[in-house]
């Protein structure tokens, strides 16, 4: 099995060697960060996920219609790899690996491999993963966890409130029937997780980890109006249930969600959040209540941007806490956002390709520092 996956890799990224379009393709990051408190610098910058070295990747890309593929040399992680890509109307497959560990066998180096497929006019979506992209399915708010669940806080941050259907570096086999194109604006599905029991099958359990845990969901787009319903039975004694609102109204957008997991003591969390963007302005706010045996949870959560410049300078503040019986914690978090060459600019790590970012940090018991971080592309 493992030299099929191998194989199948090789195979996909040498058949664009004969692709019609050729592109180079480079990205430097250098950063740093000064802690106040302790009166030191370090050459570790912060993104919203994890801090993370210097580095810088050089790439050679080439397409030739749907197909695409790539290989790309990084100073850190993985030094060398592989990525190819079909992208047409109804069917997308992504592959990725680190090239020497695939090569001697190590089945963990692929970094993603997933597909899917587009059958009767759009009606049936057949996915299949052994390593997912980042996504997530029959969903409408995921305020819940952009109140708990952010990286800022210092502590308890496990609350999820995404669904049961989000996926990253997840294995699975879904299918989703898109009702609109037979009038109804509705889709139902179902997600069975962890249907790949590689790199260990030892003590897999195929009733209990693929249907036990299964996802049932459904999503009703309806402009203005978005629900999402999810049920799975593997989180909880009973099941555990999601359910989620969208309302957009010109530049405004209101949602509410809630996640309830039904054991014989229950656990559950709801919030509601709006959001409001016009022009260069943009505002996000929202609360979110977690009932827990013994415990409420409470947090709050505001994100503010303006675009000085249009394309080119935007500041940002984010600020944030939460109380859990005595626990607590927040956070405040300015910044300045600035794109040199003028192409696009605004808040957020992975919203920018190319950006000098100024940030200041100070959270509970945490954190006081000030970090630095220069993102250049081509």
């Amino acid at each position: 099995m493992r030299k099929l996956f191998v194989a199948l890799l090789i195979l996909s990224v040498m058949g664009g060697a004969f692709a019609q379009e050729w592109s180079v393709g480079s990205t430097v990051e250098v950063s740093g960060t000064i802690d106040l408190d302790a009166k030191t610098a370090y050459g570790q910058g912060y993104n919203y996920y994890w801090g993370q070295d210097s580095f810088g990747t050089v790439g050679i890309n080439y397409a030739n219609g749907a197909f695409s593929g790539g290989i790309s040399l990084n100073t850190n992680n993985d030094p060398l790899v592989l990525s190819a890509a079909v992208d047409a109307d109804n069917f997308k497959f992504a592959a990725e690996t680190d090239f020497v560990g695939v090569m001697a066998g190590d089945i963990d180096s692929i970094r993603r491999l997933w597909g899917y497929s587009k059958m009767f006019n759009g009606l049936l979506h057949l996915e299949a993963a052994f390593n997912s992209a980042d996504t997530n399915f029959w969903i409408a708010s995921e305020v819940i966890n952009s109140v708990f669940d952010k990286n800022e806080f210092a502590s308890f941050n496990s609350v999820g409130g995404t669904g049961f259907a989000s996926v990253d570096h997840n294995n699975y086999l879904l299918a989703n029937f898109a009702l609109d194109s037979l009038g109804a604006p509705l889709e139902v599905g179902f997600m069975l997780p962890s249907v790949f029991a590689l790199p260990d099958p030892a003590g897999y359990d195929l009733a209990d980890e693929v249907f036990g845990k299964m996802v049932i969901g459904a999503k009703l787009n309806m402009d203005p109006v978005g629900i999402a319903l999810q049920y799975t039975p593997g989180k909880a004694k009973n099941g555990a249930i999601y359910l989620g609102a969208t309302f957009g109204l010109g530049d405004l957008n209101i949602g509410a969600a809630f996640e309830g997991y039904l054991g014989d003591d229950f656990v559950g969390y709801a919030g509601a959040g709006v959001g409001y963007g016009a022009g260069d302005f943009n505002v996000d706010a929202g609360f979110a209540l977690g009932f827990d045996p013994g415990d409420l949870l409470i947090g709050a959560n505001v994100a503010v941007s303006y675009k000085i410049i249009p394309d080119t300078l935007c500041l940002g503040l984010d600020a944030g806490f939460k109380m859990k019986g005595d626990a607590n914690d927040f956070y405040v978090m300015p910044s300045l956002w600035y794109n040199v060459k003028g192409t696009g600019i605004a808040t957020g790590y992975y919203s920018n390709d190319t950006a000098l970012v100024l940030r200041y940090r100070f959270a509970k018991d945490a954190e006081n520092a000030l970090d630095i971080t220069f993102k250049w592309s081509l």
